[in-house]
């Protein structure tokens, strides 16, 4: 029976190296989204999308960023009629959810459903024949000025008054279902967030593959080739595993340097010739060469795209079977 120690080996450690990118990967996608206020931006998406669905999305919330840069102060919350959106987002409790000058990036379900309800009751005591909150929140609906979203509120509400007889009820299963109504549209809007970061860790995974010149395949062939290689990234793996998996990106960059990997470039042509030992860190010399090395740094970029966990919990599993892993917990 072959011996597949070493194969365990070379899984071991290009698994970890994998992880150990995967946490740089990590950060810089935080730092992005933060810096583009990429998640503040699909939460105004999503309030547009439920208040005023007939604005051009873009337009809208580079609109409401503006506003919110210069500062609201104690300025008055604009009717319902005018900008749903605006009048939502400078609803002080709206307002108190981020620091001054940034959208929330984050709104709970039920701050969501009493900003929205106190606006819509408030709108609707305008009107002086409501007699109770229930019929001001039904006059409020009526001032928002978009029949898609006007028709989607009372919706909400005809089940409540079907089924709820006393006014006090009703309010409360009204709240309720503003709250359900938004908490629904925000997980199916999740999904298009989930699909474009993974567009763009996939694009941050193939950069720094490009960056370390952390070439798969070229990888494999030096660890397979280098026995002290393989046992020193071995040893390392075995003590993260134990650490845990909440490592720093600042110090899996440090781990990467201190490991001796032959990743980086070396901005030297290899010189094809089968008896000098293959460096990964060269440039490829041949056609063939360039598409094995892309081919490799591809490979890497869709590895490190998947995230650390992902990873860490191949390894964790991997150093197991190796006998070299965290010894199982005695009950």
């Amino acid at each position: 029976m072959p011996n597949i120690s070493p194969i365990l080996d070379v899984a071991i450690g290009l698994v970890f190296v994998f992880s150990l990118l995967s946490l740089i990967a990590t950060w810089l996608q935080e730092y992005i989204a933060a810096l583009f206020k990429l998640r503040s931006k699909h939460l105004a998406n999503i309030i547009q999308n439920l208040l005023d669905p007939s604005m051009e999305k873009l337009a809208g919330v580079k609109e409401l960023e503006k506003k919110w840069e210069e500062g609201i102060g104690d300025k008055v919350i604009p009717k319902l009629k005018s900008n749903a959106v605006k009048a939502f987002y400078e609803h002080p409790i709206i307002r108190g959810l981020s620091a001054p000058k940034r959208l929330p990036s984050y709104i709970h379900p039920r701050d969501f459903g009493t900003a929205l309800f106190d606006l819509l009751t408030k709108a609707g005591t305008e009107d002086s024949s409501a007699r109770n909150e229930l019929e001001a929140l039904k006059a409020g609906i009526g001032k928002l000025g978009n029949e898609t979203t006007e028709g989607a509120l009372l919706a909400l509400l005809k089940p409540i008054e079907a089924i709820e007889t006393k006014t006090e009820k009703r309010i409360a299963a009204a709240r309720h279902s503003i709250e359900l109504w938004f908490d629904a549209t925000a997980d199916r809007a999740t999904g298009w967030y989930k699909r474009s970061a993974s567009r763009l860790a996939i694009l941050i995974g193939i950069v720094l593959a490009v960056a370390f010149n952390a070439d798969s395949i070229g990888l494999a062939q030096a660890l397979w080739g280098d026995t002290a290689l393989r046992d020193s990234l071995v040893a390392a793996s075995t003590v993260y595993v134990e650490q845990g998996e909440d490592g720093k990106a600042s110090d899996a960059r440090e781990q990467l340097d201190e490991l001796g990997l032959p990743i980086g470039w070396s901005l030297q042509t290899d010189d094809d010739d089968p008896k000098t030992p293959v460096d990964p860190r060269d440039f490829p010399s041949s056609a063939g060469g360039w598409v094995l090395k892309s081919l490799g740094l591809l490979l890497t970029g869709f590895a490190v795209s998947q995230g650390s966990p992902f990873w860490f919990d191949f390894l964790n599993r991997f150093t197991n079977m190796r006998g070299t892993g965290k010894k199982p917990e005695s009950d």
